[in-house]
């Protein structure tokens, strides 16, 4: 097991988010656009009584500005000033920082605010090949960045979406930048001294300037500070285009006009109109020339791009390479076949529309996991899709079902595919909330689907998604975590219930509606009058809540009862949604049936639980126990002896069942509860705390989500810690199944 010990030359995670919020806007509506942004930042400087470190940069490329900001959380909180006017295309790609414990020749690195005062911001996004990352896990990339990247003037964050790492290239200089940026490019191994022979899968690179230094253009004097910042000349081997992308009434003029600035203009077929190739002048020069030609042709254009051209790569990359020696490890993935036969079976068992949805959904997820570069971001949906289609052709499966998990496939993708090399620049996902990718958070929270479901000898054929829903919900073998949630390891506990679904729905081992005791179970409430006593409302939520209660929170009934105290009540109340959850008669009936089953499993006293005095006495604990002091008044108001009596004395029934059939998991069981309390779990805590993602097996992933729970531990760097800690876990371990 690792140790604090041996995280002394590893990096670690640091203690803000980085974000990097990329947009297009409309030609000269930059400053406009800027404007919102600074006039937001100081608010909240005023609010909050501090700055966080910002800096907005005209980039080149597709978009017209980068802002680059390091904020205290996750949450999109550039919402709360409103619509922004201008914006074409945004892109919201959320980092964490990673921090070196050895220090450079000064003793000490330059912090990001520092960093952000140069004049020209280099952008670098980073995928890693994905064969190394699933042989070899965050390894691979705490390796590169430490050997690699070890830079005063790099900032190196990690990725959360489609790629692992990304850098911020800080200089004065648009040429330096502009060489490190291509040696990226174009480099398999980064540097000589790399740690492996082929490293890097893509890159997606972008440049940019200060944008203080080409706001506010009133004349020609006002661009004098752009001018002697960049006097460098541009060169022929080394030189900008600027892509016009305008209305046809217009191109001639813009045509003309642009030779005045550019130089000769080429015009175009494709998505671009016009372009010229800029080869002499300073830089300062062409960008304030773009600037100013943008702005004095407001209206007559659509958008514009700036490509950068180099004639000779003169860089330290893998030209002259054996390409023997330099294929890469990512395999191609199986495709989900669908054959004639199969097609005319879903024809014929669904609706037309519903049936041919399906099976385009299926053409268009075999077209994404083939293409190479954007392949692992969807490889976790292949089970999933091939259940959907599975069920599609079994007859009893109804068209609504099928409809439904279409609908998740369709959804899962879209929320993936923002993460993808081609959605950072198109605009196809941009519904997204989370444009820049969420994908290495799911499969660290697919884990424990995976390893939970493993514990009853059933394998996880579903993909989680995040936002699908306001609530943790669970859809045969589909979970929603809400939006809010997803950074947050102290509220996965919620998934617990959810998996206790998925899991009393796939393992006939732990509950079987053939079963000869569950049959009797039923027939006794089917000459109940007790109206929500329905399978949905009962026997499957009561089972996944006492599934939750043990293999969960470990039989810990304080902290269970807490967590849905606050998930029940006291959050709905916050949000102001005018309801208390625990007045449903439903909920309070699974509140004391757990209640009961804990006392009954402490004391060993199932026999006991058809005693209407026992069930009283759990009764009024439940009352009285401090935990639910903000809804007693609830409780006592709903709470009628005779019914209650009556619904549980039905239900104890139900509680034996469970207990007869937990005992064949008692030293998994108590195997948890050890593991939760020991030493080892204590030591990984204590490494999560500091930053550092650990490296080693992990036997029970959810007790460690029970004890961040019980623990509050709720700190940006422990959470991602935890977050690339399950999502090594996974990709190591969990991932490959999916390609078999």
């Amino acid at each position: 097991m690792e140790t604090l010990m041996d995280m002394n030359n590893k990096p670690y995670i640091g203690d803000d988010v980085v974000k990097i919020i990329m947009l297009q806007v409309l030609p000269g509506k930059e400053e406009d656009v800027a404007k919102f942004y600074t006039g937001h930042f100081e608010e909240y400087k005023k609010e909050k009584g501090h700055a966080f470190p910002y800096g907005i940069y005209k980039a080149f490329g597709q978009y017209d500005l980068f802002i680059v900001c390091s904020t205290p959380y996750y949450q999109y909180f550039l919402s709360r000033i409103g619509t922004i006017p201008y914006i074409l295309k945004s892109n919201t790609v959320l980092c964490f920082p990673w921090n070196f414990p050895i220090t450079n020749d000064n003793g000490s690195y330059h912090t990001l605010e520092e960093k952000l005062k140069k004049k020209v911001l280099g952008l670098t996004f980073i995928k890693i090949e994905p064969g190394l990352i699933n042989e070899r896990g965050i390894s691979v990339e705490q390796e590169l960045i430490s050997k690699c990247f070890i830079r005063d003037d790099l900032s190196v964050l990690g990725g959360i979406g489609w790629n692992e790492i990304v850098l911020l290239v800080h200089s004065d200089t648009i040429g330096d930048v502009y060489k490190f940026l291509l040696n990226m490019c174009n480099s398999r191994k980064v540097r000589e001294d790399a740690p492996y022979q082929y490293l890097l899968h893509k890159t997606l690179s972008f440049l940019s300037i200060d944008f203080s230094l080409v706001k506010g253009i009133s004349d020609e004097s006002s661009l004098q500070p752009l001018y002697d910042a960049f006097t460098e000349e541009i060169q022929e081997k080394f030189y900008p285009s600027f892509n016009i992308t305008c209305y046809p009434e217009y191109l001639d003029e813009l045509g003309k006009k642009g030779e005045d600035y550019f130089g000769k203009a080429s015009y175009l077929l494709g998505s671009e109109d016009i372009r010229f190739d800029v080869m002499k002048g300073t830089w300062g020069k062409f960008i304030g020339n773009v600037y100013t030609f943008r702005r004095n042709n407001e209206g007559k254009i659509y958008s514009t791009a700036i490509v950068i051209n180099q004639n000779c790569i003169e860089c330290n990359s893998s030209c002259g390479t054996d390409s023997k020696t330099m294929q890469p490890m990512n395999k191609s993935v199986e495709i989900i076949t669908l054959s004639a036969d199969e097609i005319d079976s879903i024809l014929k068992l669904h609706k037309e529309e519903v049936a041919k949805l399906l099976i385009n959904t299926i053409y268009t997820f075999n077209g994404i996991i083939q293409n190479s570069i954007a392949r692992d971001a969807f490889i976790d949906m292949l089970p999933f899709v091939r259940f959907v289609k599975d069920n599609a052709m079994i007859e009893t499966k109804p068209t609504k079902l099928i409809s439904s998990l279409v609908d998740r496939i369709i959804f899962g993708a879209q929320q993936r595919a923002s993460s993808t090399f081609t959605a950072i620049t198109d605009t196809e996902y941009r519904f997204s909330p989370f444009k820049g990718g969420i994908q290495r958070v799911l499969q660290a929270i697919e884990l424990l689907p995976c390893k939970m479901l493993a514990d009853f000898d059933s394998f996880w054929k579903g993909i989680v998604n995040a936002g699908d829903a306001k609530t943790y919900k669970a859809d045969l073998v589909l979970l929603n975590i809400p939006m809010n949630c997803l950074f947050k390891p102290t509220k996965w506990w919620g998934l617990f219930h959810e998996i206790g679904h998925i899991v009393t729905y796939a393992s006939k081992e732990f509950f079987d509606q053939d079963d000869d005791d569950v049959k009797v179970f039923l027939s006794r409430f089917s000459e109940s009058h007790i109206s929500w006593l329905k399978y949905e409302e009962l026997l499957g939520e009561v089972l996944s809540d006492i599934y939750a209660y043990v293999f969960g929170f470990v039989l810990d009934i304080e902290t269970n009862r807490k967590m849905v105290t606050s998930y029940l009540v006291d959050e709905p109340r916050a949000k102001s949604l005018n309801k208390d959850v625990l007045k449903s008669e439903k909920y309070l009936f699974r509140l004391h049936a757990v209640n009961l089953f804990h006392e009954a499993y402490r004391d060993n006293a199932f026999n006991e639980l058809s005693d209407p005095k026992r069930i009283k006495h759990s009764i009024e604990g439940l009352i009285n126990n401090d935990v639910y002091a903000n809804f007693k008044k609830a409780i006592i108001g709903e709470y009628k002896e005779d019914k209650m009596d009556l619904y549980l004395s039905h239900f104890s029934y139900l509680l034996v069942y469970c207990n007869n059939k937990l005992s064949k998991y008692r030293e998994l069981i108590n195997d948890k509860k050890e593991y939760a309390n020991s030493e080892e779990v204590d030591s990984i805590l204590g490494q999560l705390k500091k930053g550092y993602v650990y490296e080693g097996e992990i036997k029970h992933p959810e007790v460690l989500i029970y004890r961040y729970t019980r623990d509050e531990i709720n700190d940006y760097k422990s959470d991602i810690a935890l977050i690339m800690t399950f999502w090594n876990i996974y990709i190591k371990q969990w991932s490959n199944h999916n390609t078999a």
